[in-house]
């Protein structure tokens, strides 16, 4: 789809007379759209008073003129450390009963879009949000409402769907377990039709630059033995033949766990994976 993002914003805000300038708004737009992680459920629209990029039902960054919702809107996974000029920092309202709760970032006067651009913790910020948003029935599509309201999806302005690699998989966890629910006649049928070639899918994901000192200190710490169930490493890695295990945050470091070795445990394959996939009482 060929469409020029940079000229239309631009293009709407000089319109507006604001004097609030069209690089930096374009500018805002821009950081929001490169740190969507799934752009193939983000919608796009300019409106007569408004800009705003929505999954669902909510927004993941906005510029309204008038009231209700006037001003600047960003949403966040948590508020910032330090005090942002204009801002204020308040409960997403549908994530408020769930223990990792979300933030919008609001501001009343557009004039203070300049004090967040340039700020890089919130558009890390911002990134993590785009897809802790999908944990939230508020996310749920609604594909056929956006198109009646003549809004776009980022995907085919882009030309290319990005999936965030632990969305993608549990997207495909839950494809199985209703797979697993369908009659062996059904279940055959559908295989009978499929492509045998899979499609190919960009797939994305937030990297922490993690402390080689941290598991270089959790491996020595473990000896070769599974700190979950006091077994031997399964096998010697191949390039110096230590035990392989595999060090694991016991707090994410998505959900802001420390990169540090108490926060750290080494595990045999099998336990890591029954870590995230298994019902785990205690580690």
């Amino acid at each position: 789809m060929n469409i020029d993002l940079e000229n239309n914003i631009k293009e709407w805000a000089s319109k507006k007379g604001l004097s609030t300038s069209a690089q930096d708004i374009w500018t805002f737009f821009q950081l929001s759209i490169e740190n969507i992680l799934i752009p193939e459920k983000t919608w796009f629209k300019i409106g007569k008073t408004y800009i705003s990029l929505v999954i669902g039902g909510i927004y993941l960054s906005a510029f309204r003129l008038y009231q209700p919702d006037k001003g600047i809107w960003l949403l966040l996974d948590k508020s910032p450390e330090e005090d942002i000029d204009g801002f204020e920092f308040k409960i997403v309202k549908s994530t408020k009963r769930s223990a990792k709760r979300l933030i919008w970032a609001h501001s009343g006067n557009i004039e203070n879009v300049n004090n967040i651009i340039h700020n890089n913790d919130i558009w890390k910020s911002h990134r993590k949000a785009s897809v802790k948003i999908l944990n939230y029935p508020i996310s749920a599509d609604q594909d056929e409402k956006q198109k009646r309201f003549n809004k776009i999806r980022i995907s085919d302005i882009l030309g290319k769907i990005s999936e965030d690699q632990d969305y993608y998989q549990n997207k495909f966890v839950n494809a199985v377990e209703q797979s697993q629910k369908l009659s062996k006649e059904a279940r055959l049928r559908r295989l009978s039709n499929a492509d045998k070639s899979p499609n190919q899918v960009r797939v994305t994901q937030v990297i922490f630059q993690r402390n080689p000192d941290v598991v270089a200190e959790v491996l020595e710490r473990a000896g070769g033995i599974c700190e979950a169930c006091k077994k031997p490493a399964p096998f010697l890695r191949k390039s110096d033949n230590s035990p392989y295990l595999e060090v694991h945050h016991i707090v994410a470091l998505a959900d802001d766990g420390d990169d540090t070795i108490e926060n750290a445990i080494a595990l045999c394959p099998n336990c890591h994976r029954k870590y995230h996939y298994g019902i785990i009482a205690k580690i």
